[in-house]
């Protein structure tokens, strides 16, 4: 018997709830004793790419084997404080300053990459408001968030809230829905947008 193209899209059809069926099986057991995704995330700061049991050894190749690459960032860091901060996207600048407060213990460093995040903040605020992207790339902004989570246990309840929910906020206001269009350059991954 020959091979129809309609036979073919029969089968799959009647198939189809066969294969809803078992994948829902599937996952229903994989997912069966599965903790709850909440609870997987760590309560204590910091947790992006380092930890409370991590940070010994994160501090300690500071200080020795990466010596020199630690002096360089410190450098960066002391010029950041001799000049003035303007609003910009300082993701970068404000998690070496923070990297810099941790192994200092400096609280000018601290102070700086606090300021550093909230230029950043009014920053993607600006963006936002006048309709464009604050970066084709998210580095910055990844570096920014990790700056915020070092920098936790050492600021004060309302500066956690303050900077958390503008944070939290940018994000928000960056997500891809009818309530707003699309920035200039922004891909949705669509086919107006492309892929």
């Amino acid at each position: 018997m020959l091979y129809s193209p309609a036979d073919g899209v029969n089968q799959s059809i009647r198939r189809k709830p066969a294969l809803v069926v078992a994948l829902w099986f599937l996952f229903s057991a994989s997912s069966a004793g599965q903790p709850d995704w909440k609870s997987l995330v760590r309560r204590d700061h910091p947790r992006l790419f380092f930890n409370a049991a991590t940070w010994p050894a994160v501090k300690s190749l500071a200080l020795g084997a990466e010596s020199t690459t630690f002096a360089e960032m410190k450098e960066r860091v002391e010029e950041l404080l001799r000049s003035e901060v303007s609003s910009g996207d300082h993701g970068a600048q404000a998690a070496e300053a923070a990297l810099v407060f941790l192994v200092s213990g400096n609280t000018r460093y601290r102070d700086l990459a606090t300021r550093l995040l909230t230029q950043s903040i009014h920053y993607y605020q600006e963006c936002q408001r006048s309709g464009k992207s604050v970066n084709w790339y998210s580095f910055s902004r990844i570096s920014a968030w990790a700056a915020y989570d070092w920098l936790f246990n050492h600021l004060p309840p309302e500066e956690r809230v303050r900077l958390g929910s503008s944070f939290l906020e940018a994000v928000q206001n960056v997500q891809p829905t009818r309530a707003r269009k699309a920035f200039f350059r922004e891909n949705w991954g669509g086919p107006r947008s492309g892929f």
